[in-house]
């Protein structure tokens, strides 16, 4: 069995995207009860940072707001869309489906020329396209497409970076 401090160890190495998959993982296996207590625990690490991120927040589920993301160039807008997809409320489909439709366009434009990024841009595609599968605001056939983004990402990070993400 490993031990609690060499799982944390490696947790703390892995690339932001590898994070939030292996958590969004790890929290798939538990059952309901380690969830609710799960969701307390997180909740309360999160109010610290409340007042700070209440505007962003709004932001975030305010689709008038996300329209102005569309005119960011790529760097901005992979960006604001990071910090949008961290706040964007689980219920705030109309939200999401307008994320969504930003991200088709846009990864599918930078797929075409992923190997002429370097790596904190790939890095960072690959972090919003985990966030953005694992988001429970998004629809079940939404999720499998950003997944495939997310594969066909993370093959051509491989052979761009030379390293298994």
């Amino acid at each position: 069995m490993l031990h609690k401090e060499r799982v944390c160890s490696m947790f703390k190495q892995l690339e932001p995207h590898k994070r939030i998959d292996f958590m969004c993982g790890m929290l798939n296996l538990c059952h309901p009860f380690e969830l609710r207590f799960f969701g307390s625990y997180v909740e309360d690490l999160a109010k610290k940072d409340f007042n700070s991120l209440r505007e962003a927040e709004g932001k975030a589920n305010n689709r008038n707001e996300l329209t102005k993301c569309i005119e960011a160039d790529d760097k901005s807008f992979r960006s604001k869309v990071a910090v949008y997809l961290a706040l964007l409320k689980s219920s705030s489909r109309t939200c999401a489906n307008f994320i969504y439709d930003m991200l088709e366009n846009h990864i599918q434009k930078s797929l075409s020329v992923i190997s002429d990024m370097d790596e904190p841009t790939v890095l960072n595609i690959l972090l919003v396209l985990a966030m953005a599968m694992n988001h429970p605001a998004f629809q079940y056939s939404q999720k499998m497409r950003m997944y495939d983004w997310y594969e066909n990402a993370k093959k051509a990070a491989e052979q761009i970076l030379k390293v298994i993400l």
